[in-house]
């Protein structure tokens, strides 16, 4: 079974924006492996900053502008990698704005998932409200390239299918509503379910 305190950090702009390090971390400061590399100047509290991060095989990347894998800034291969099943990201002395590309194929794998609590409903635009079975609404959603998600009330046979309004998404608005449920569009299979992000 693998150790769930496993962990790859980077961490950007460290020691007054002159250095990058990559860390494996288990938790326990002892424990810890990590390589520093020079990047300074690599932030600005005043420009936003187009990063990316990559591991695959072990080996921890982070580069500078929109294509993965160009303009590497710093790689770090770990001997001994695990598995990488989520990310995060948070600024922690100084406050930072974070905008995420998540990138997805174009087509839904047809799965949906609810990682929020039921008696909850998405507050996003509607694309179509249909009184039908909960599978067939999920289908409907799939097959639509503007759906996201869907409410369901399973009481009323009730299919909300949802949509982002344009432009940046920084939230998924929701209320706690009594016998709803709101489920989110997933891609590559069930690894990237939009509204779990939010």
């Amino acid at each position: 079974m693998a150790d769930s305190n496993l962990r790859y950090e980077i961490l950007i702009g460290g020691w007054g924006n002159a250095i990058t390090a990559i860390r494996r971390s288990d938790g326990n400061t002892t424990n810890n492996i990590s390589e520093k590399f020079n990047t300074n100047g690599l932030l600005d509290c005043n420009q936003y900053r187009l990063l990316w991060a990559s591991w695959e095989d072990g080996i921890i990347k982070l580069g500078t502008g929109g294509i993965i894998g160009e303009n590497v800034q710093c790689s770090w291969t770990d001997l001994n990698p695990f598995e990488v099943k989520s990310a995060g990201i948070y600024s922690r002395n100084n406050d930072g704005e974070w905008k995420i590309e998540i990138d997805v194929a174009d087509d839904s794998t047809g799965f949906f998932s609810n990682c929020h609590k039921n008696d909850t409903k998405a507050n996003l635009k509607n694309l179509d409200v249909g009184f039908i079975g909960k599978i067939q609404c999920g289908a409907i959603c799939a097959k639509m390239k503007d759906c996201v998600g869907i409410n369901y009330n399973i009481e009323m046979y009730r299919c909300e299918l949802l949509s982002f309004d344009p432009g940046l998404v920084t939230a998924i608005p929701q209320s706690s509503t009594p016998g709803w449920s709101y489920y989110t569009k997933c891609f590559r299979h069930r690894e990237v379910c939009i509204g779990c992000f939010f």
